[in-house]
């Protein structure tokens, strides 16, 4: 088995590149075992369905988990804990309602080191900052509500502590630090902990024991696919992708990886777009943080290539060096090959590329200030429709 990672800058060319592996299998999944393919959003999932039908002629039972629901099925099938897991307490939701019993114990127990949640849950009038005192006739939150509230939150940090600080909390299980967050969630495993457990029921925990009995495993356990493909995935913690890259060693994982350069732009910080030197994208250094913290991500592990995929909307855009030259693509095709390419059409840039004219009527990038996300869609809503009626050929599909 192995962990296989495809590249493209289109999401048409990945779908493709999935199919060829549906398709022509390394090893044919069982008749009624379903294509487990990892994405990030349900709409993705619709597409993948619409277009694998489309492409593949026939396409049936396929699963569409996210991320977190593969994970917790990973753990649960090679540490044989998912019916201990399915009833754990540390998730978000539950975390909130254990967070509102656990928290006046604590109150009551420590008082010097919960004092910040203590004036938090009693103070309920002024003094207020000046222009921010409620209208007289409004009653102040009872405190029950403000301990739901802080629960509400606090779960919902420790859930992404579990995800991206799981070294974090596995010091905080063997002993707590001396703030207040570490001791509530010390507090919380020890109340929460069954005495014959072998270890808590959190995802940091279950990680761990799962990179110490993974190396032993040489063929996928009951109730795990020997197949997973991650499609389309923006981001993931650190935790998670070393999960699936250490599950490479028993299943046969591919990772499409929807990159917007062919190039290796891990490296590229905001602060670049301060030197005069060197050759990098500025809209990529600005905005690109997801995609190059993913690609460093990837780097880290052991991977095999499957292939790339790359389609440049404007390859002749290289050889273009005289600015009185016109574009003959719009905007946004030069934007994208720009990216593609990591080119900068900045003064004196290294990649020698320089500035174009664009067409006039060229409307491929437009901009729209809106007042509110409600307006947002609304003009979304009327720039699609305009489309729909302009270009014959563009369908909602």
């Amino acid at each position: 088995m192995a962990f296989f990672v495809h590249r493209s800058n289109r999401l048409d060319l990945l779908v493709q590149a999935l199919a060829q592996v549906v398709r022509e299998p390394a090893q044919p999944l069982e008749p009624l075992r379903p294509e487990t393919i990892v994405v990030q959003s349900r709409a993705l999932g619709r597409y993948l369905s619409y277009s694998l039908a489309r492409t593949l002629g026939v396409w049936a039972c396929p699963e569409f988990p996210f991320p977190r629901r593969t994970i917790d099925l990973v753990l649960g099938a090679v540490l044989g804990d998912s019916a201990e897991a399915e009833l754990s307490v540390f998730t978000e939701a539950r975390m909130t309602w254990a967070l509102a019993r656990t928290i006046p114990k604590c109150l009551e127990e420590e008082p010097e080191v919960f004092s910040p949640v203590r004036q938090y849950l009693t103070v309920e009038t002024g003094p207020w900052p000046v222009g921010t005192r409620p209208n007289a006739e409004e009653a102040p939150r009872p405190v029950g509500a403000r301990l739901m509230s802080l629960s509400a939150q606090l779960a919902a940090v420790f859930d992404r502590y579990l995800a991206y600080r799981p070294e974090w909390i596995l010091a905080w299980d063997r002993a707590p630090e001396e703030h207040w967050q570490s001791r509530l969630w010390h507090r919380l495993v020890r109340d929460y902990t069954s005495p014959g457990a072998p270890r808590p029921s959190h995802l940091a925990a279950r990680a761990q024991a799962f990179f110490e009995a993974v190396g032993d495993l040489g063929a996928p356990p009951e109730g795990l696919a020997p197949r997973l493909h991650l499609f389309g995935i923006r981001t993931l913690s650190p935790l998670f992708l070393r999960i699936f890259a250490s599950l490479g060693h028993v299943v046969e994982l591919h990772f499409y990886h929807l990159a917007p350069s062919s190039e290796y732009f891990a490296d590229l910080r905001p602060s670049d777009l301060l030197s005069e030197a060197g050759s990098s994208n500025p809209l990529l250094g600005s905005m690109g943080r997801l995609g190059r913290d993913l690609q460093d991500m990837l780097e880290e592990h052991d991977y095999e290539e499957a292939g790339s995929s790359f389609l440049d909307p404007a390859p002749e855009l290289a050889l273009l060096t005289n600015v009185e030259r016109e574009s003959s693509h719009p905007a946004l095709a030069v934007v994208q090959s720009d990216v593609l390419h990591l080119r900068s059409r900045r003064p004196g840039d290294a990649s020698g590329a320089r500035p174009l004219l664009l067409r006039p009527d060229d409307r491929s990038i437009s901009v729209h200030a809106c007042f509110g996300p409600m307006r947002e869609v609304e003009a979304l809503r009327d720039q699609l429709l305009a489309a729909f009626e302009e270009l014959p050929g563009l369908s909602p599909r």
